[in-house]
């Protein structure tokens, strides 16, 4: 068996581990669970993915985002490791594909979306696999107390059940004590190794700025900051609006929210990745697994939710260990928008059965079906059909995901795929049958090979109109006609969000909404929302200390970078300064002094006074 330095050299190409990475790769090894809180960009998935090349059969990885975990696959795919994923939205083909292969040790790491493990395929075949780890990446999601819950993530404690004595590995950059706790306690890890490699970042300068005209005042810290960067904001609008803004002022941007075509958001993150575009502005859709180091601001144009977010976000800045800097720009009128903001992501209760009943109308679905069915949704075309308000029917839907009702995922693409579902024999005979079909028999044939019998293929229409000298509209209705003859399965490209039922449909005057739940969280959030207030209004305290304090880190250590250290140190040169003045006056009181100048703090008045005498 090849060493964990052997695997990260073959495959990754580097001679050695970056901060704990080789400590938490042997832990794993050795079979012990782990709990590892790398920060943001501090390579969590070499953390589990060498482990799951040492070890034989296949690694689960549990994983939020459609996007994180197809960008994960198609890396590992590049490397020469087979790899899937499964999410909702997937045909129930490609689905079982990828189970049999899982099981006959054909796949190595196998990426899936919390709400599929609690489905009945899954969970047969699952035991049926041979399984070398559980990775749960983003594992701050199965905590009440994180700023990101995801209900369907408590689904995870099935499948340790059905395999005890496969290790487990749980990875965050943002976990508090409480969230870290709670980690433990959901995962049922057992007497975990714990790596905590500091949430301290010694090259991220912060800042908070109020102001009265973001605009003005970002675009003049753009310019005398070089290099690119991001600016988060928290509505599609301002997304847009603000790109525009920049392009106005000659300065490059893009924008990036998850309402955006999959080509358009793509297109997006090409030109920034690329430099040819040098501010993304963006959502928070934006950033998770974007693998750009050299990230040298990230502004924010709004007030985060929670300190988590902001710290994430802000992360994404300056992983090269080069000086960046991170400013937050607000006004007292933003602080009011946020708790207002906050009271509306909370609808009353009839007002969320009535959304979940047009849902039921909508896709009409009778009592009891729908159960992990997963359906196209456009929120606008929803809203509009019936009238409704956008933010109230948004924050809605938001609720009964957070009640594990249904799952909203992010509009991500699925390119078109194909798989034929005949037997050799079978296919020679409709083809001598059919010869107006036999051409585009013969062309997926020739362009995709035999694998497309055993295996659903993406395909290109394009490029078989192209093969054929035909027009693309030819090639799905040829398409489409072999489907209807049972030759073919065929999904169609598709990049539309997808809503799936986790539940079978209730009767919406019974659904059963946890009221006490609702107003626990809404109390949490709002605990959330008032950390990061204090954390805007602070002016004494080191920002960057009073982020590790919140995660639950005492250093003690201040930054020296952020606006508050450096305003301390211009207040310190004027205490020393007016010190060495007054001493040197004929009977000088230093406690006199003391009570005459109590915006500074006793302790640092007798420390420079003891300087100035020791001298």
């Amino acid at each position: 068996m090849h060493t964990p330095g052997q695997i990260l050299l073959q495959y990754w190409g580097f001679s050695e581990f970056r901060l704990q990475q080789e400590e938490i790769v042997n832990a794993v090894t050795s079979g012990k669970d782990v709990l590892a809180l790398l920060p943001t960009g501090g390579g969590k998935s070499v953390c589990y993915q060498v482990p799951g090349l040492m070890f034989e059969g296949v690694c689960i990885v549990v994983s939020p985002l459609i996007a994180l975990m197809k960008d994960q696959v198609e890396a590992l795919k590049k490397k020469n490791i087979t790899a899937e994923a499964l999410f909702s939205g997937l045909p129930y083909r490609e689905i079982d594909r990828i189970l049999d292969n899982c099981v006959f040790n054909k796949v190595k790491f196998l990426y899936v979306a919390p709400e599929r493990l609690k489905s009945n395929l899954f969970l047969e075949r699952f035991q049926k696999m041979t399984v070398s780890l559980i990775a749960i990446d983003e594992a701050h999601c199965i905590s009440e107390w994180g700023y990101d819950f995801r209900p369907s993530y408590l689904n995870i404690h099935e499948i340790r059940v059905l395999k005890p004595k496969v290790p487990c590995i749980a990875l965050s950059a943002t976990a508090t004590p409480k969230v870290q706790e709670d980690i433990q306690v959901k995962l049922k890890l057992k007497n975990p190794s714990i790596f905590r490699s500091g949430f301290s970042r010694k090259n991220l300068n912060f800042s908070c700025y109020q102001t009265e005209n973001k605009q003005k005042d970002i675009l003049r810290d753009i310019n005398r900051v070089e290099g690119q960067g991001i600016i988060y904001v928290r509505s599609r609008k301002a997304a847009k609006e603000l790109a525009l803004f920049f392009q106005k002022q000659k300065t490059s941007a893009v924008f990036y929210h998850a309402g955006m075509t999959h080509a358009d958001r793509q297109f997006a993150m090409e030109k920034w990745l690329k430099n040819e575009a040098r501010i993304m502005i963006a959502t928070n859709a934006f950033g998770m697994g974007i693998d750009k180091d050299n990230v040298r601001f990230v502004f924010h144009y709004d007030v985060p939710e929670s300190l988590e977010a902001y710290y994430q976000e802000a992360g994404r800045a300056g992983r090269d260990g080069e000086r960046s800097v991170c400013v937050l720009y607000y006004h007292e009128s933003d602080i009011n928008t946020a708790r207002e903001k906050l009271e509306k992501a909370f609808p009353p209760i009839e007002f969320i059965k009535k959304v979940y009943q047009n849902l039921a109308n909508y896709y009409r679905l009778a009592v009891g079906s729908a159960y992990l069915e997963s359906f196209d949704f456009d929120i606008d075309d929803f809203r509009k059909t019936y009238s409704s308000d956008v933010m109230l029917t948004y924050n809605s839907l938001k609720t009964l995901e957070d009640q594990a009702f249904i799952n909203l995922n992010e509009s991500f693409h699925v390119p078109s795929k194909v798989t034929i579902i005949v037997s050799y024999e079978d296919l020679y005979e409709f083809q001598v049958k059919n010869p107006k079909l036999d051409i585009y028999i013969k062309t997926l044939l020739r362009l995709y090979g035999g694998d497309i019998y055993t295996h659903y293929l993406t395909i290109s229409e394009s490029k078989m109109a192209r093969n054929l000298q035909t027009s693309l509209s030819d090639i799905t209705y040829h398409l489409n006609l072999l489907v209807k003859n049972n030759i073919i399965a065929y999904e169609p490209a598709n990049g539309k969000p997808k809503l799936t039922f986790l539940s079978p449909r209730y009767d919406a005057s019974t659904l059963p909404l946890d009221r006490k739940k609702l107003e626990t969280l809404k109390g949490r959030r709002e605990a959330k929302l008032n950390e990061m207030i204090e954390y805007i209004h602070t002016e004494k305290m080191c920002r960057m200390l009073f982020i590790t304090e919140y995660f639950g880190e005492l250093t003690g250590k201040s930054c020296g970078l952020c606006d508050n250290c450096r305003k301390q140190k211009i207040n310190d040169k004027e205490l020393y300064e007016k010190l060495l003045h007054m001493h040197l006056v004929n009977g000088f009181d230093l406690n006199e002094f003391i009570s005459q100048n109590s915006t500074y703090p006793k302790d640092k008045i007798i420390h420079i006074f003891k300087q100035l005498t020791n001298k």
